[in-house]
């Protein structure tokens, strides 16, 4: 008996983007702590304490990526935001901290709909309103949010075609050797964008 299987079947050797560890919802971040949530239980997960007690510097255990719906972009004098949406649907602030952000990631990329994903993102506490800082964009990218379910787009997205998120997909998430980044040339997602 002949199977054939169509080339855009799940494989087992990529990432399953389901799993809580390596796409975290933003209460499960590492960081300050949420409500409800004791800090060491979420950066348990992430880092040895042992280690950041002894080095508040010290490397995670392994990786992680948050992915979000973006909602809305808003700058101010004193702050760049961007809200998103998490998996279960919390509305949460992005707060950009890098002035070369632009140059990098022009604002006409972060497009409301689109997906955002933030390696290694974390909470920290500003002005009593918790937040995921972004202060280094090699490890933020976005795609657009058009046809995402389909097989096509799929196969025709720009940053599934992307080399180093490819590469993301079928790497171990479990075992932190060295960080992944994405790059920071950012080509527009359109022609003509």
């Amino acid at each position: 008996m002949d199977i054939t299987v169509p080339f855009y079947a799940p494989s087992t050797n990529y990432v399953n983007l389901r799993d809580p560890k390596t796409f975290p919802r933003f209460s499960t971040l590492p960081g300050d702590p949420v409500p409800g949530y004791d800090k060491d239980e979420c950066d348990i997960t992430y880092y040895d304490l042992h280690e950041v007690a002894e080095d508040p510097d010290a490397e995670p255990t392994r990786h992680w990526c948050l992915l979000a719906e973006i909602l809305v972009f808003m700058r101010s004098a004193e702050i760049t935001t961007i809200l998103v949406r998490d998996m279960i649907n919390r509305i949460v602030p992005i707060k950009v901290e890098t002035e070369e952000w632009e140059q990098t990631f022009p604002v006409e990329q972060v497009v409301p709909g689109h997906t955002i994903a933030l390696l290694y993102s974390v909470r920290e506490t500003y002005r009593s309103t918790l937040v995921v800082p972004v202060d280094d964009t090699e490890w933020v990218k976005e795609c657009q949010k058009q046809g995402q379910t389909t097989a096509y787009h799929r196969l025709q997205c720009p940053i599934v075609a992307d080399e180093d998120f490819r590469f993301m997909m079928t790497a171990n998430w479990r075992v932190f050797e060295d960080y992944y980044f994405f790059p920071t040339k950012r080509e527009p997602l359109f022609p003509g964008a």
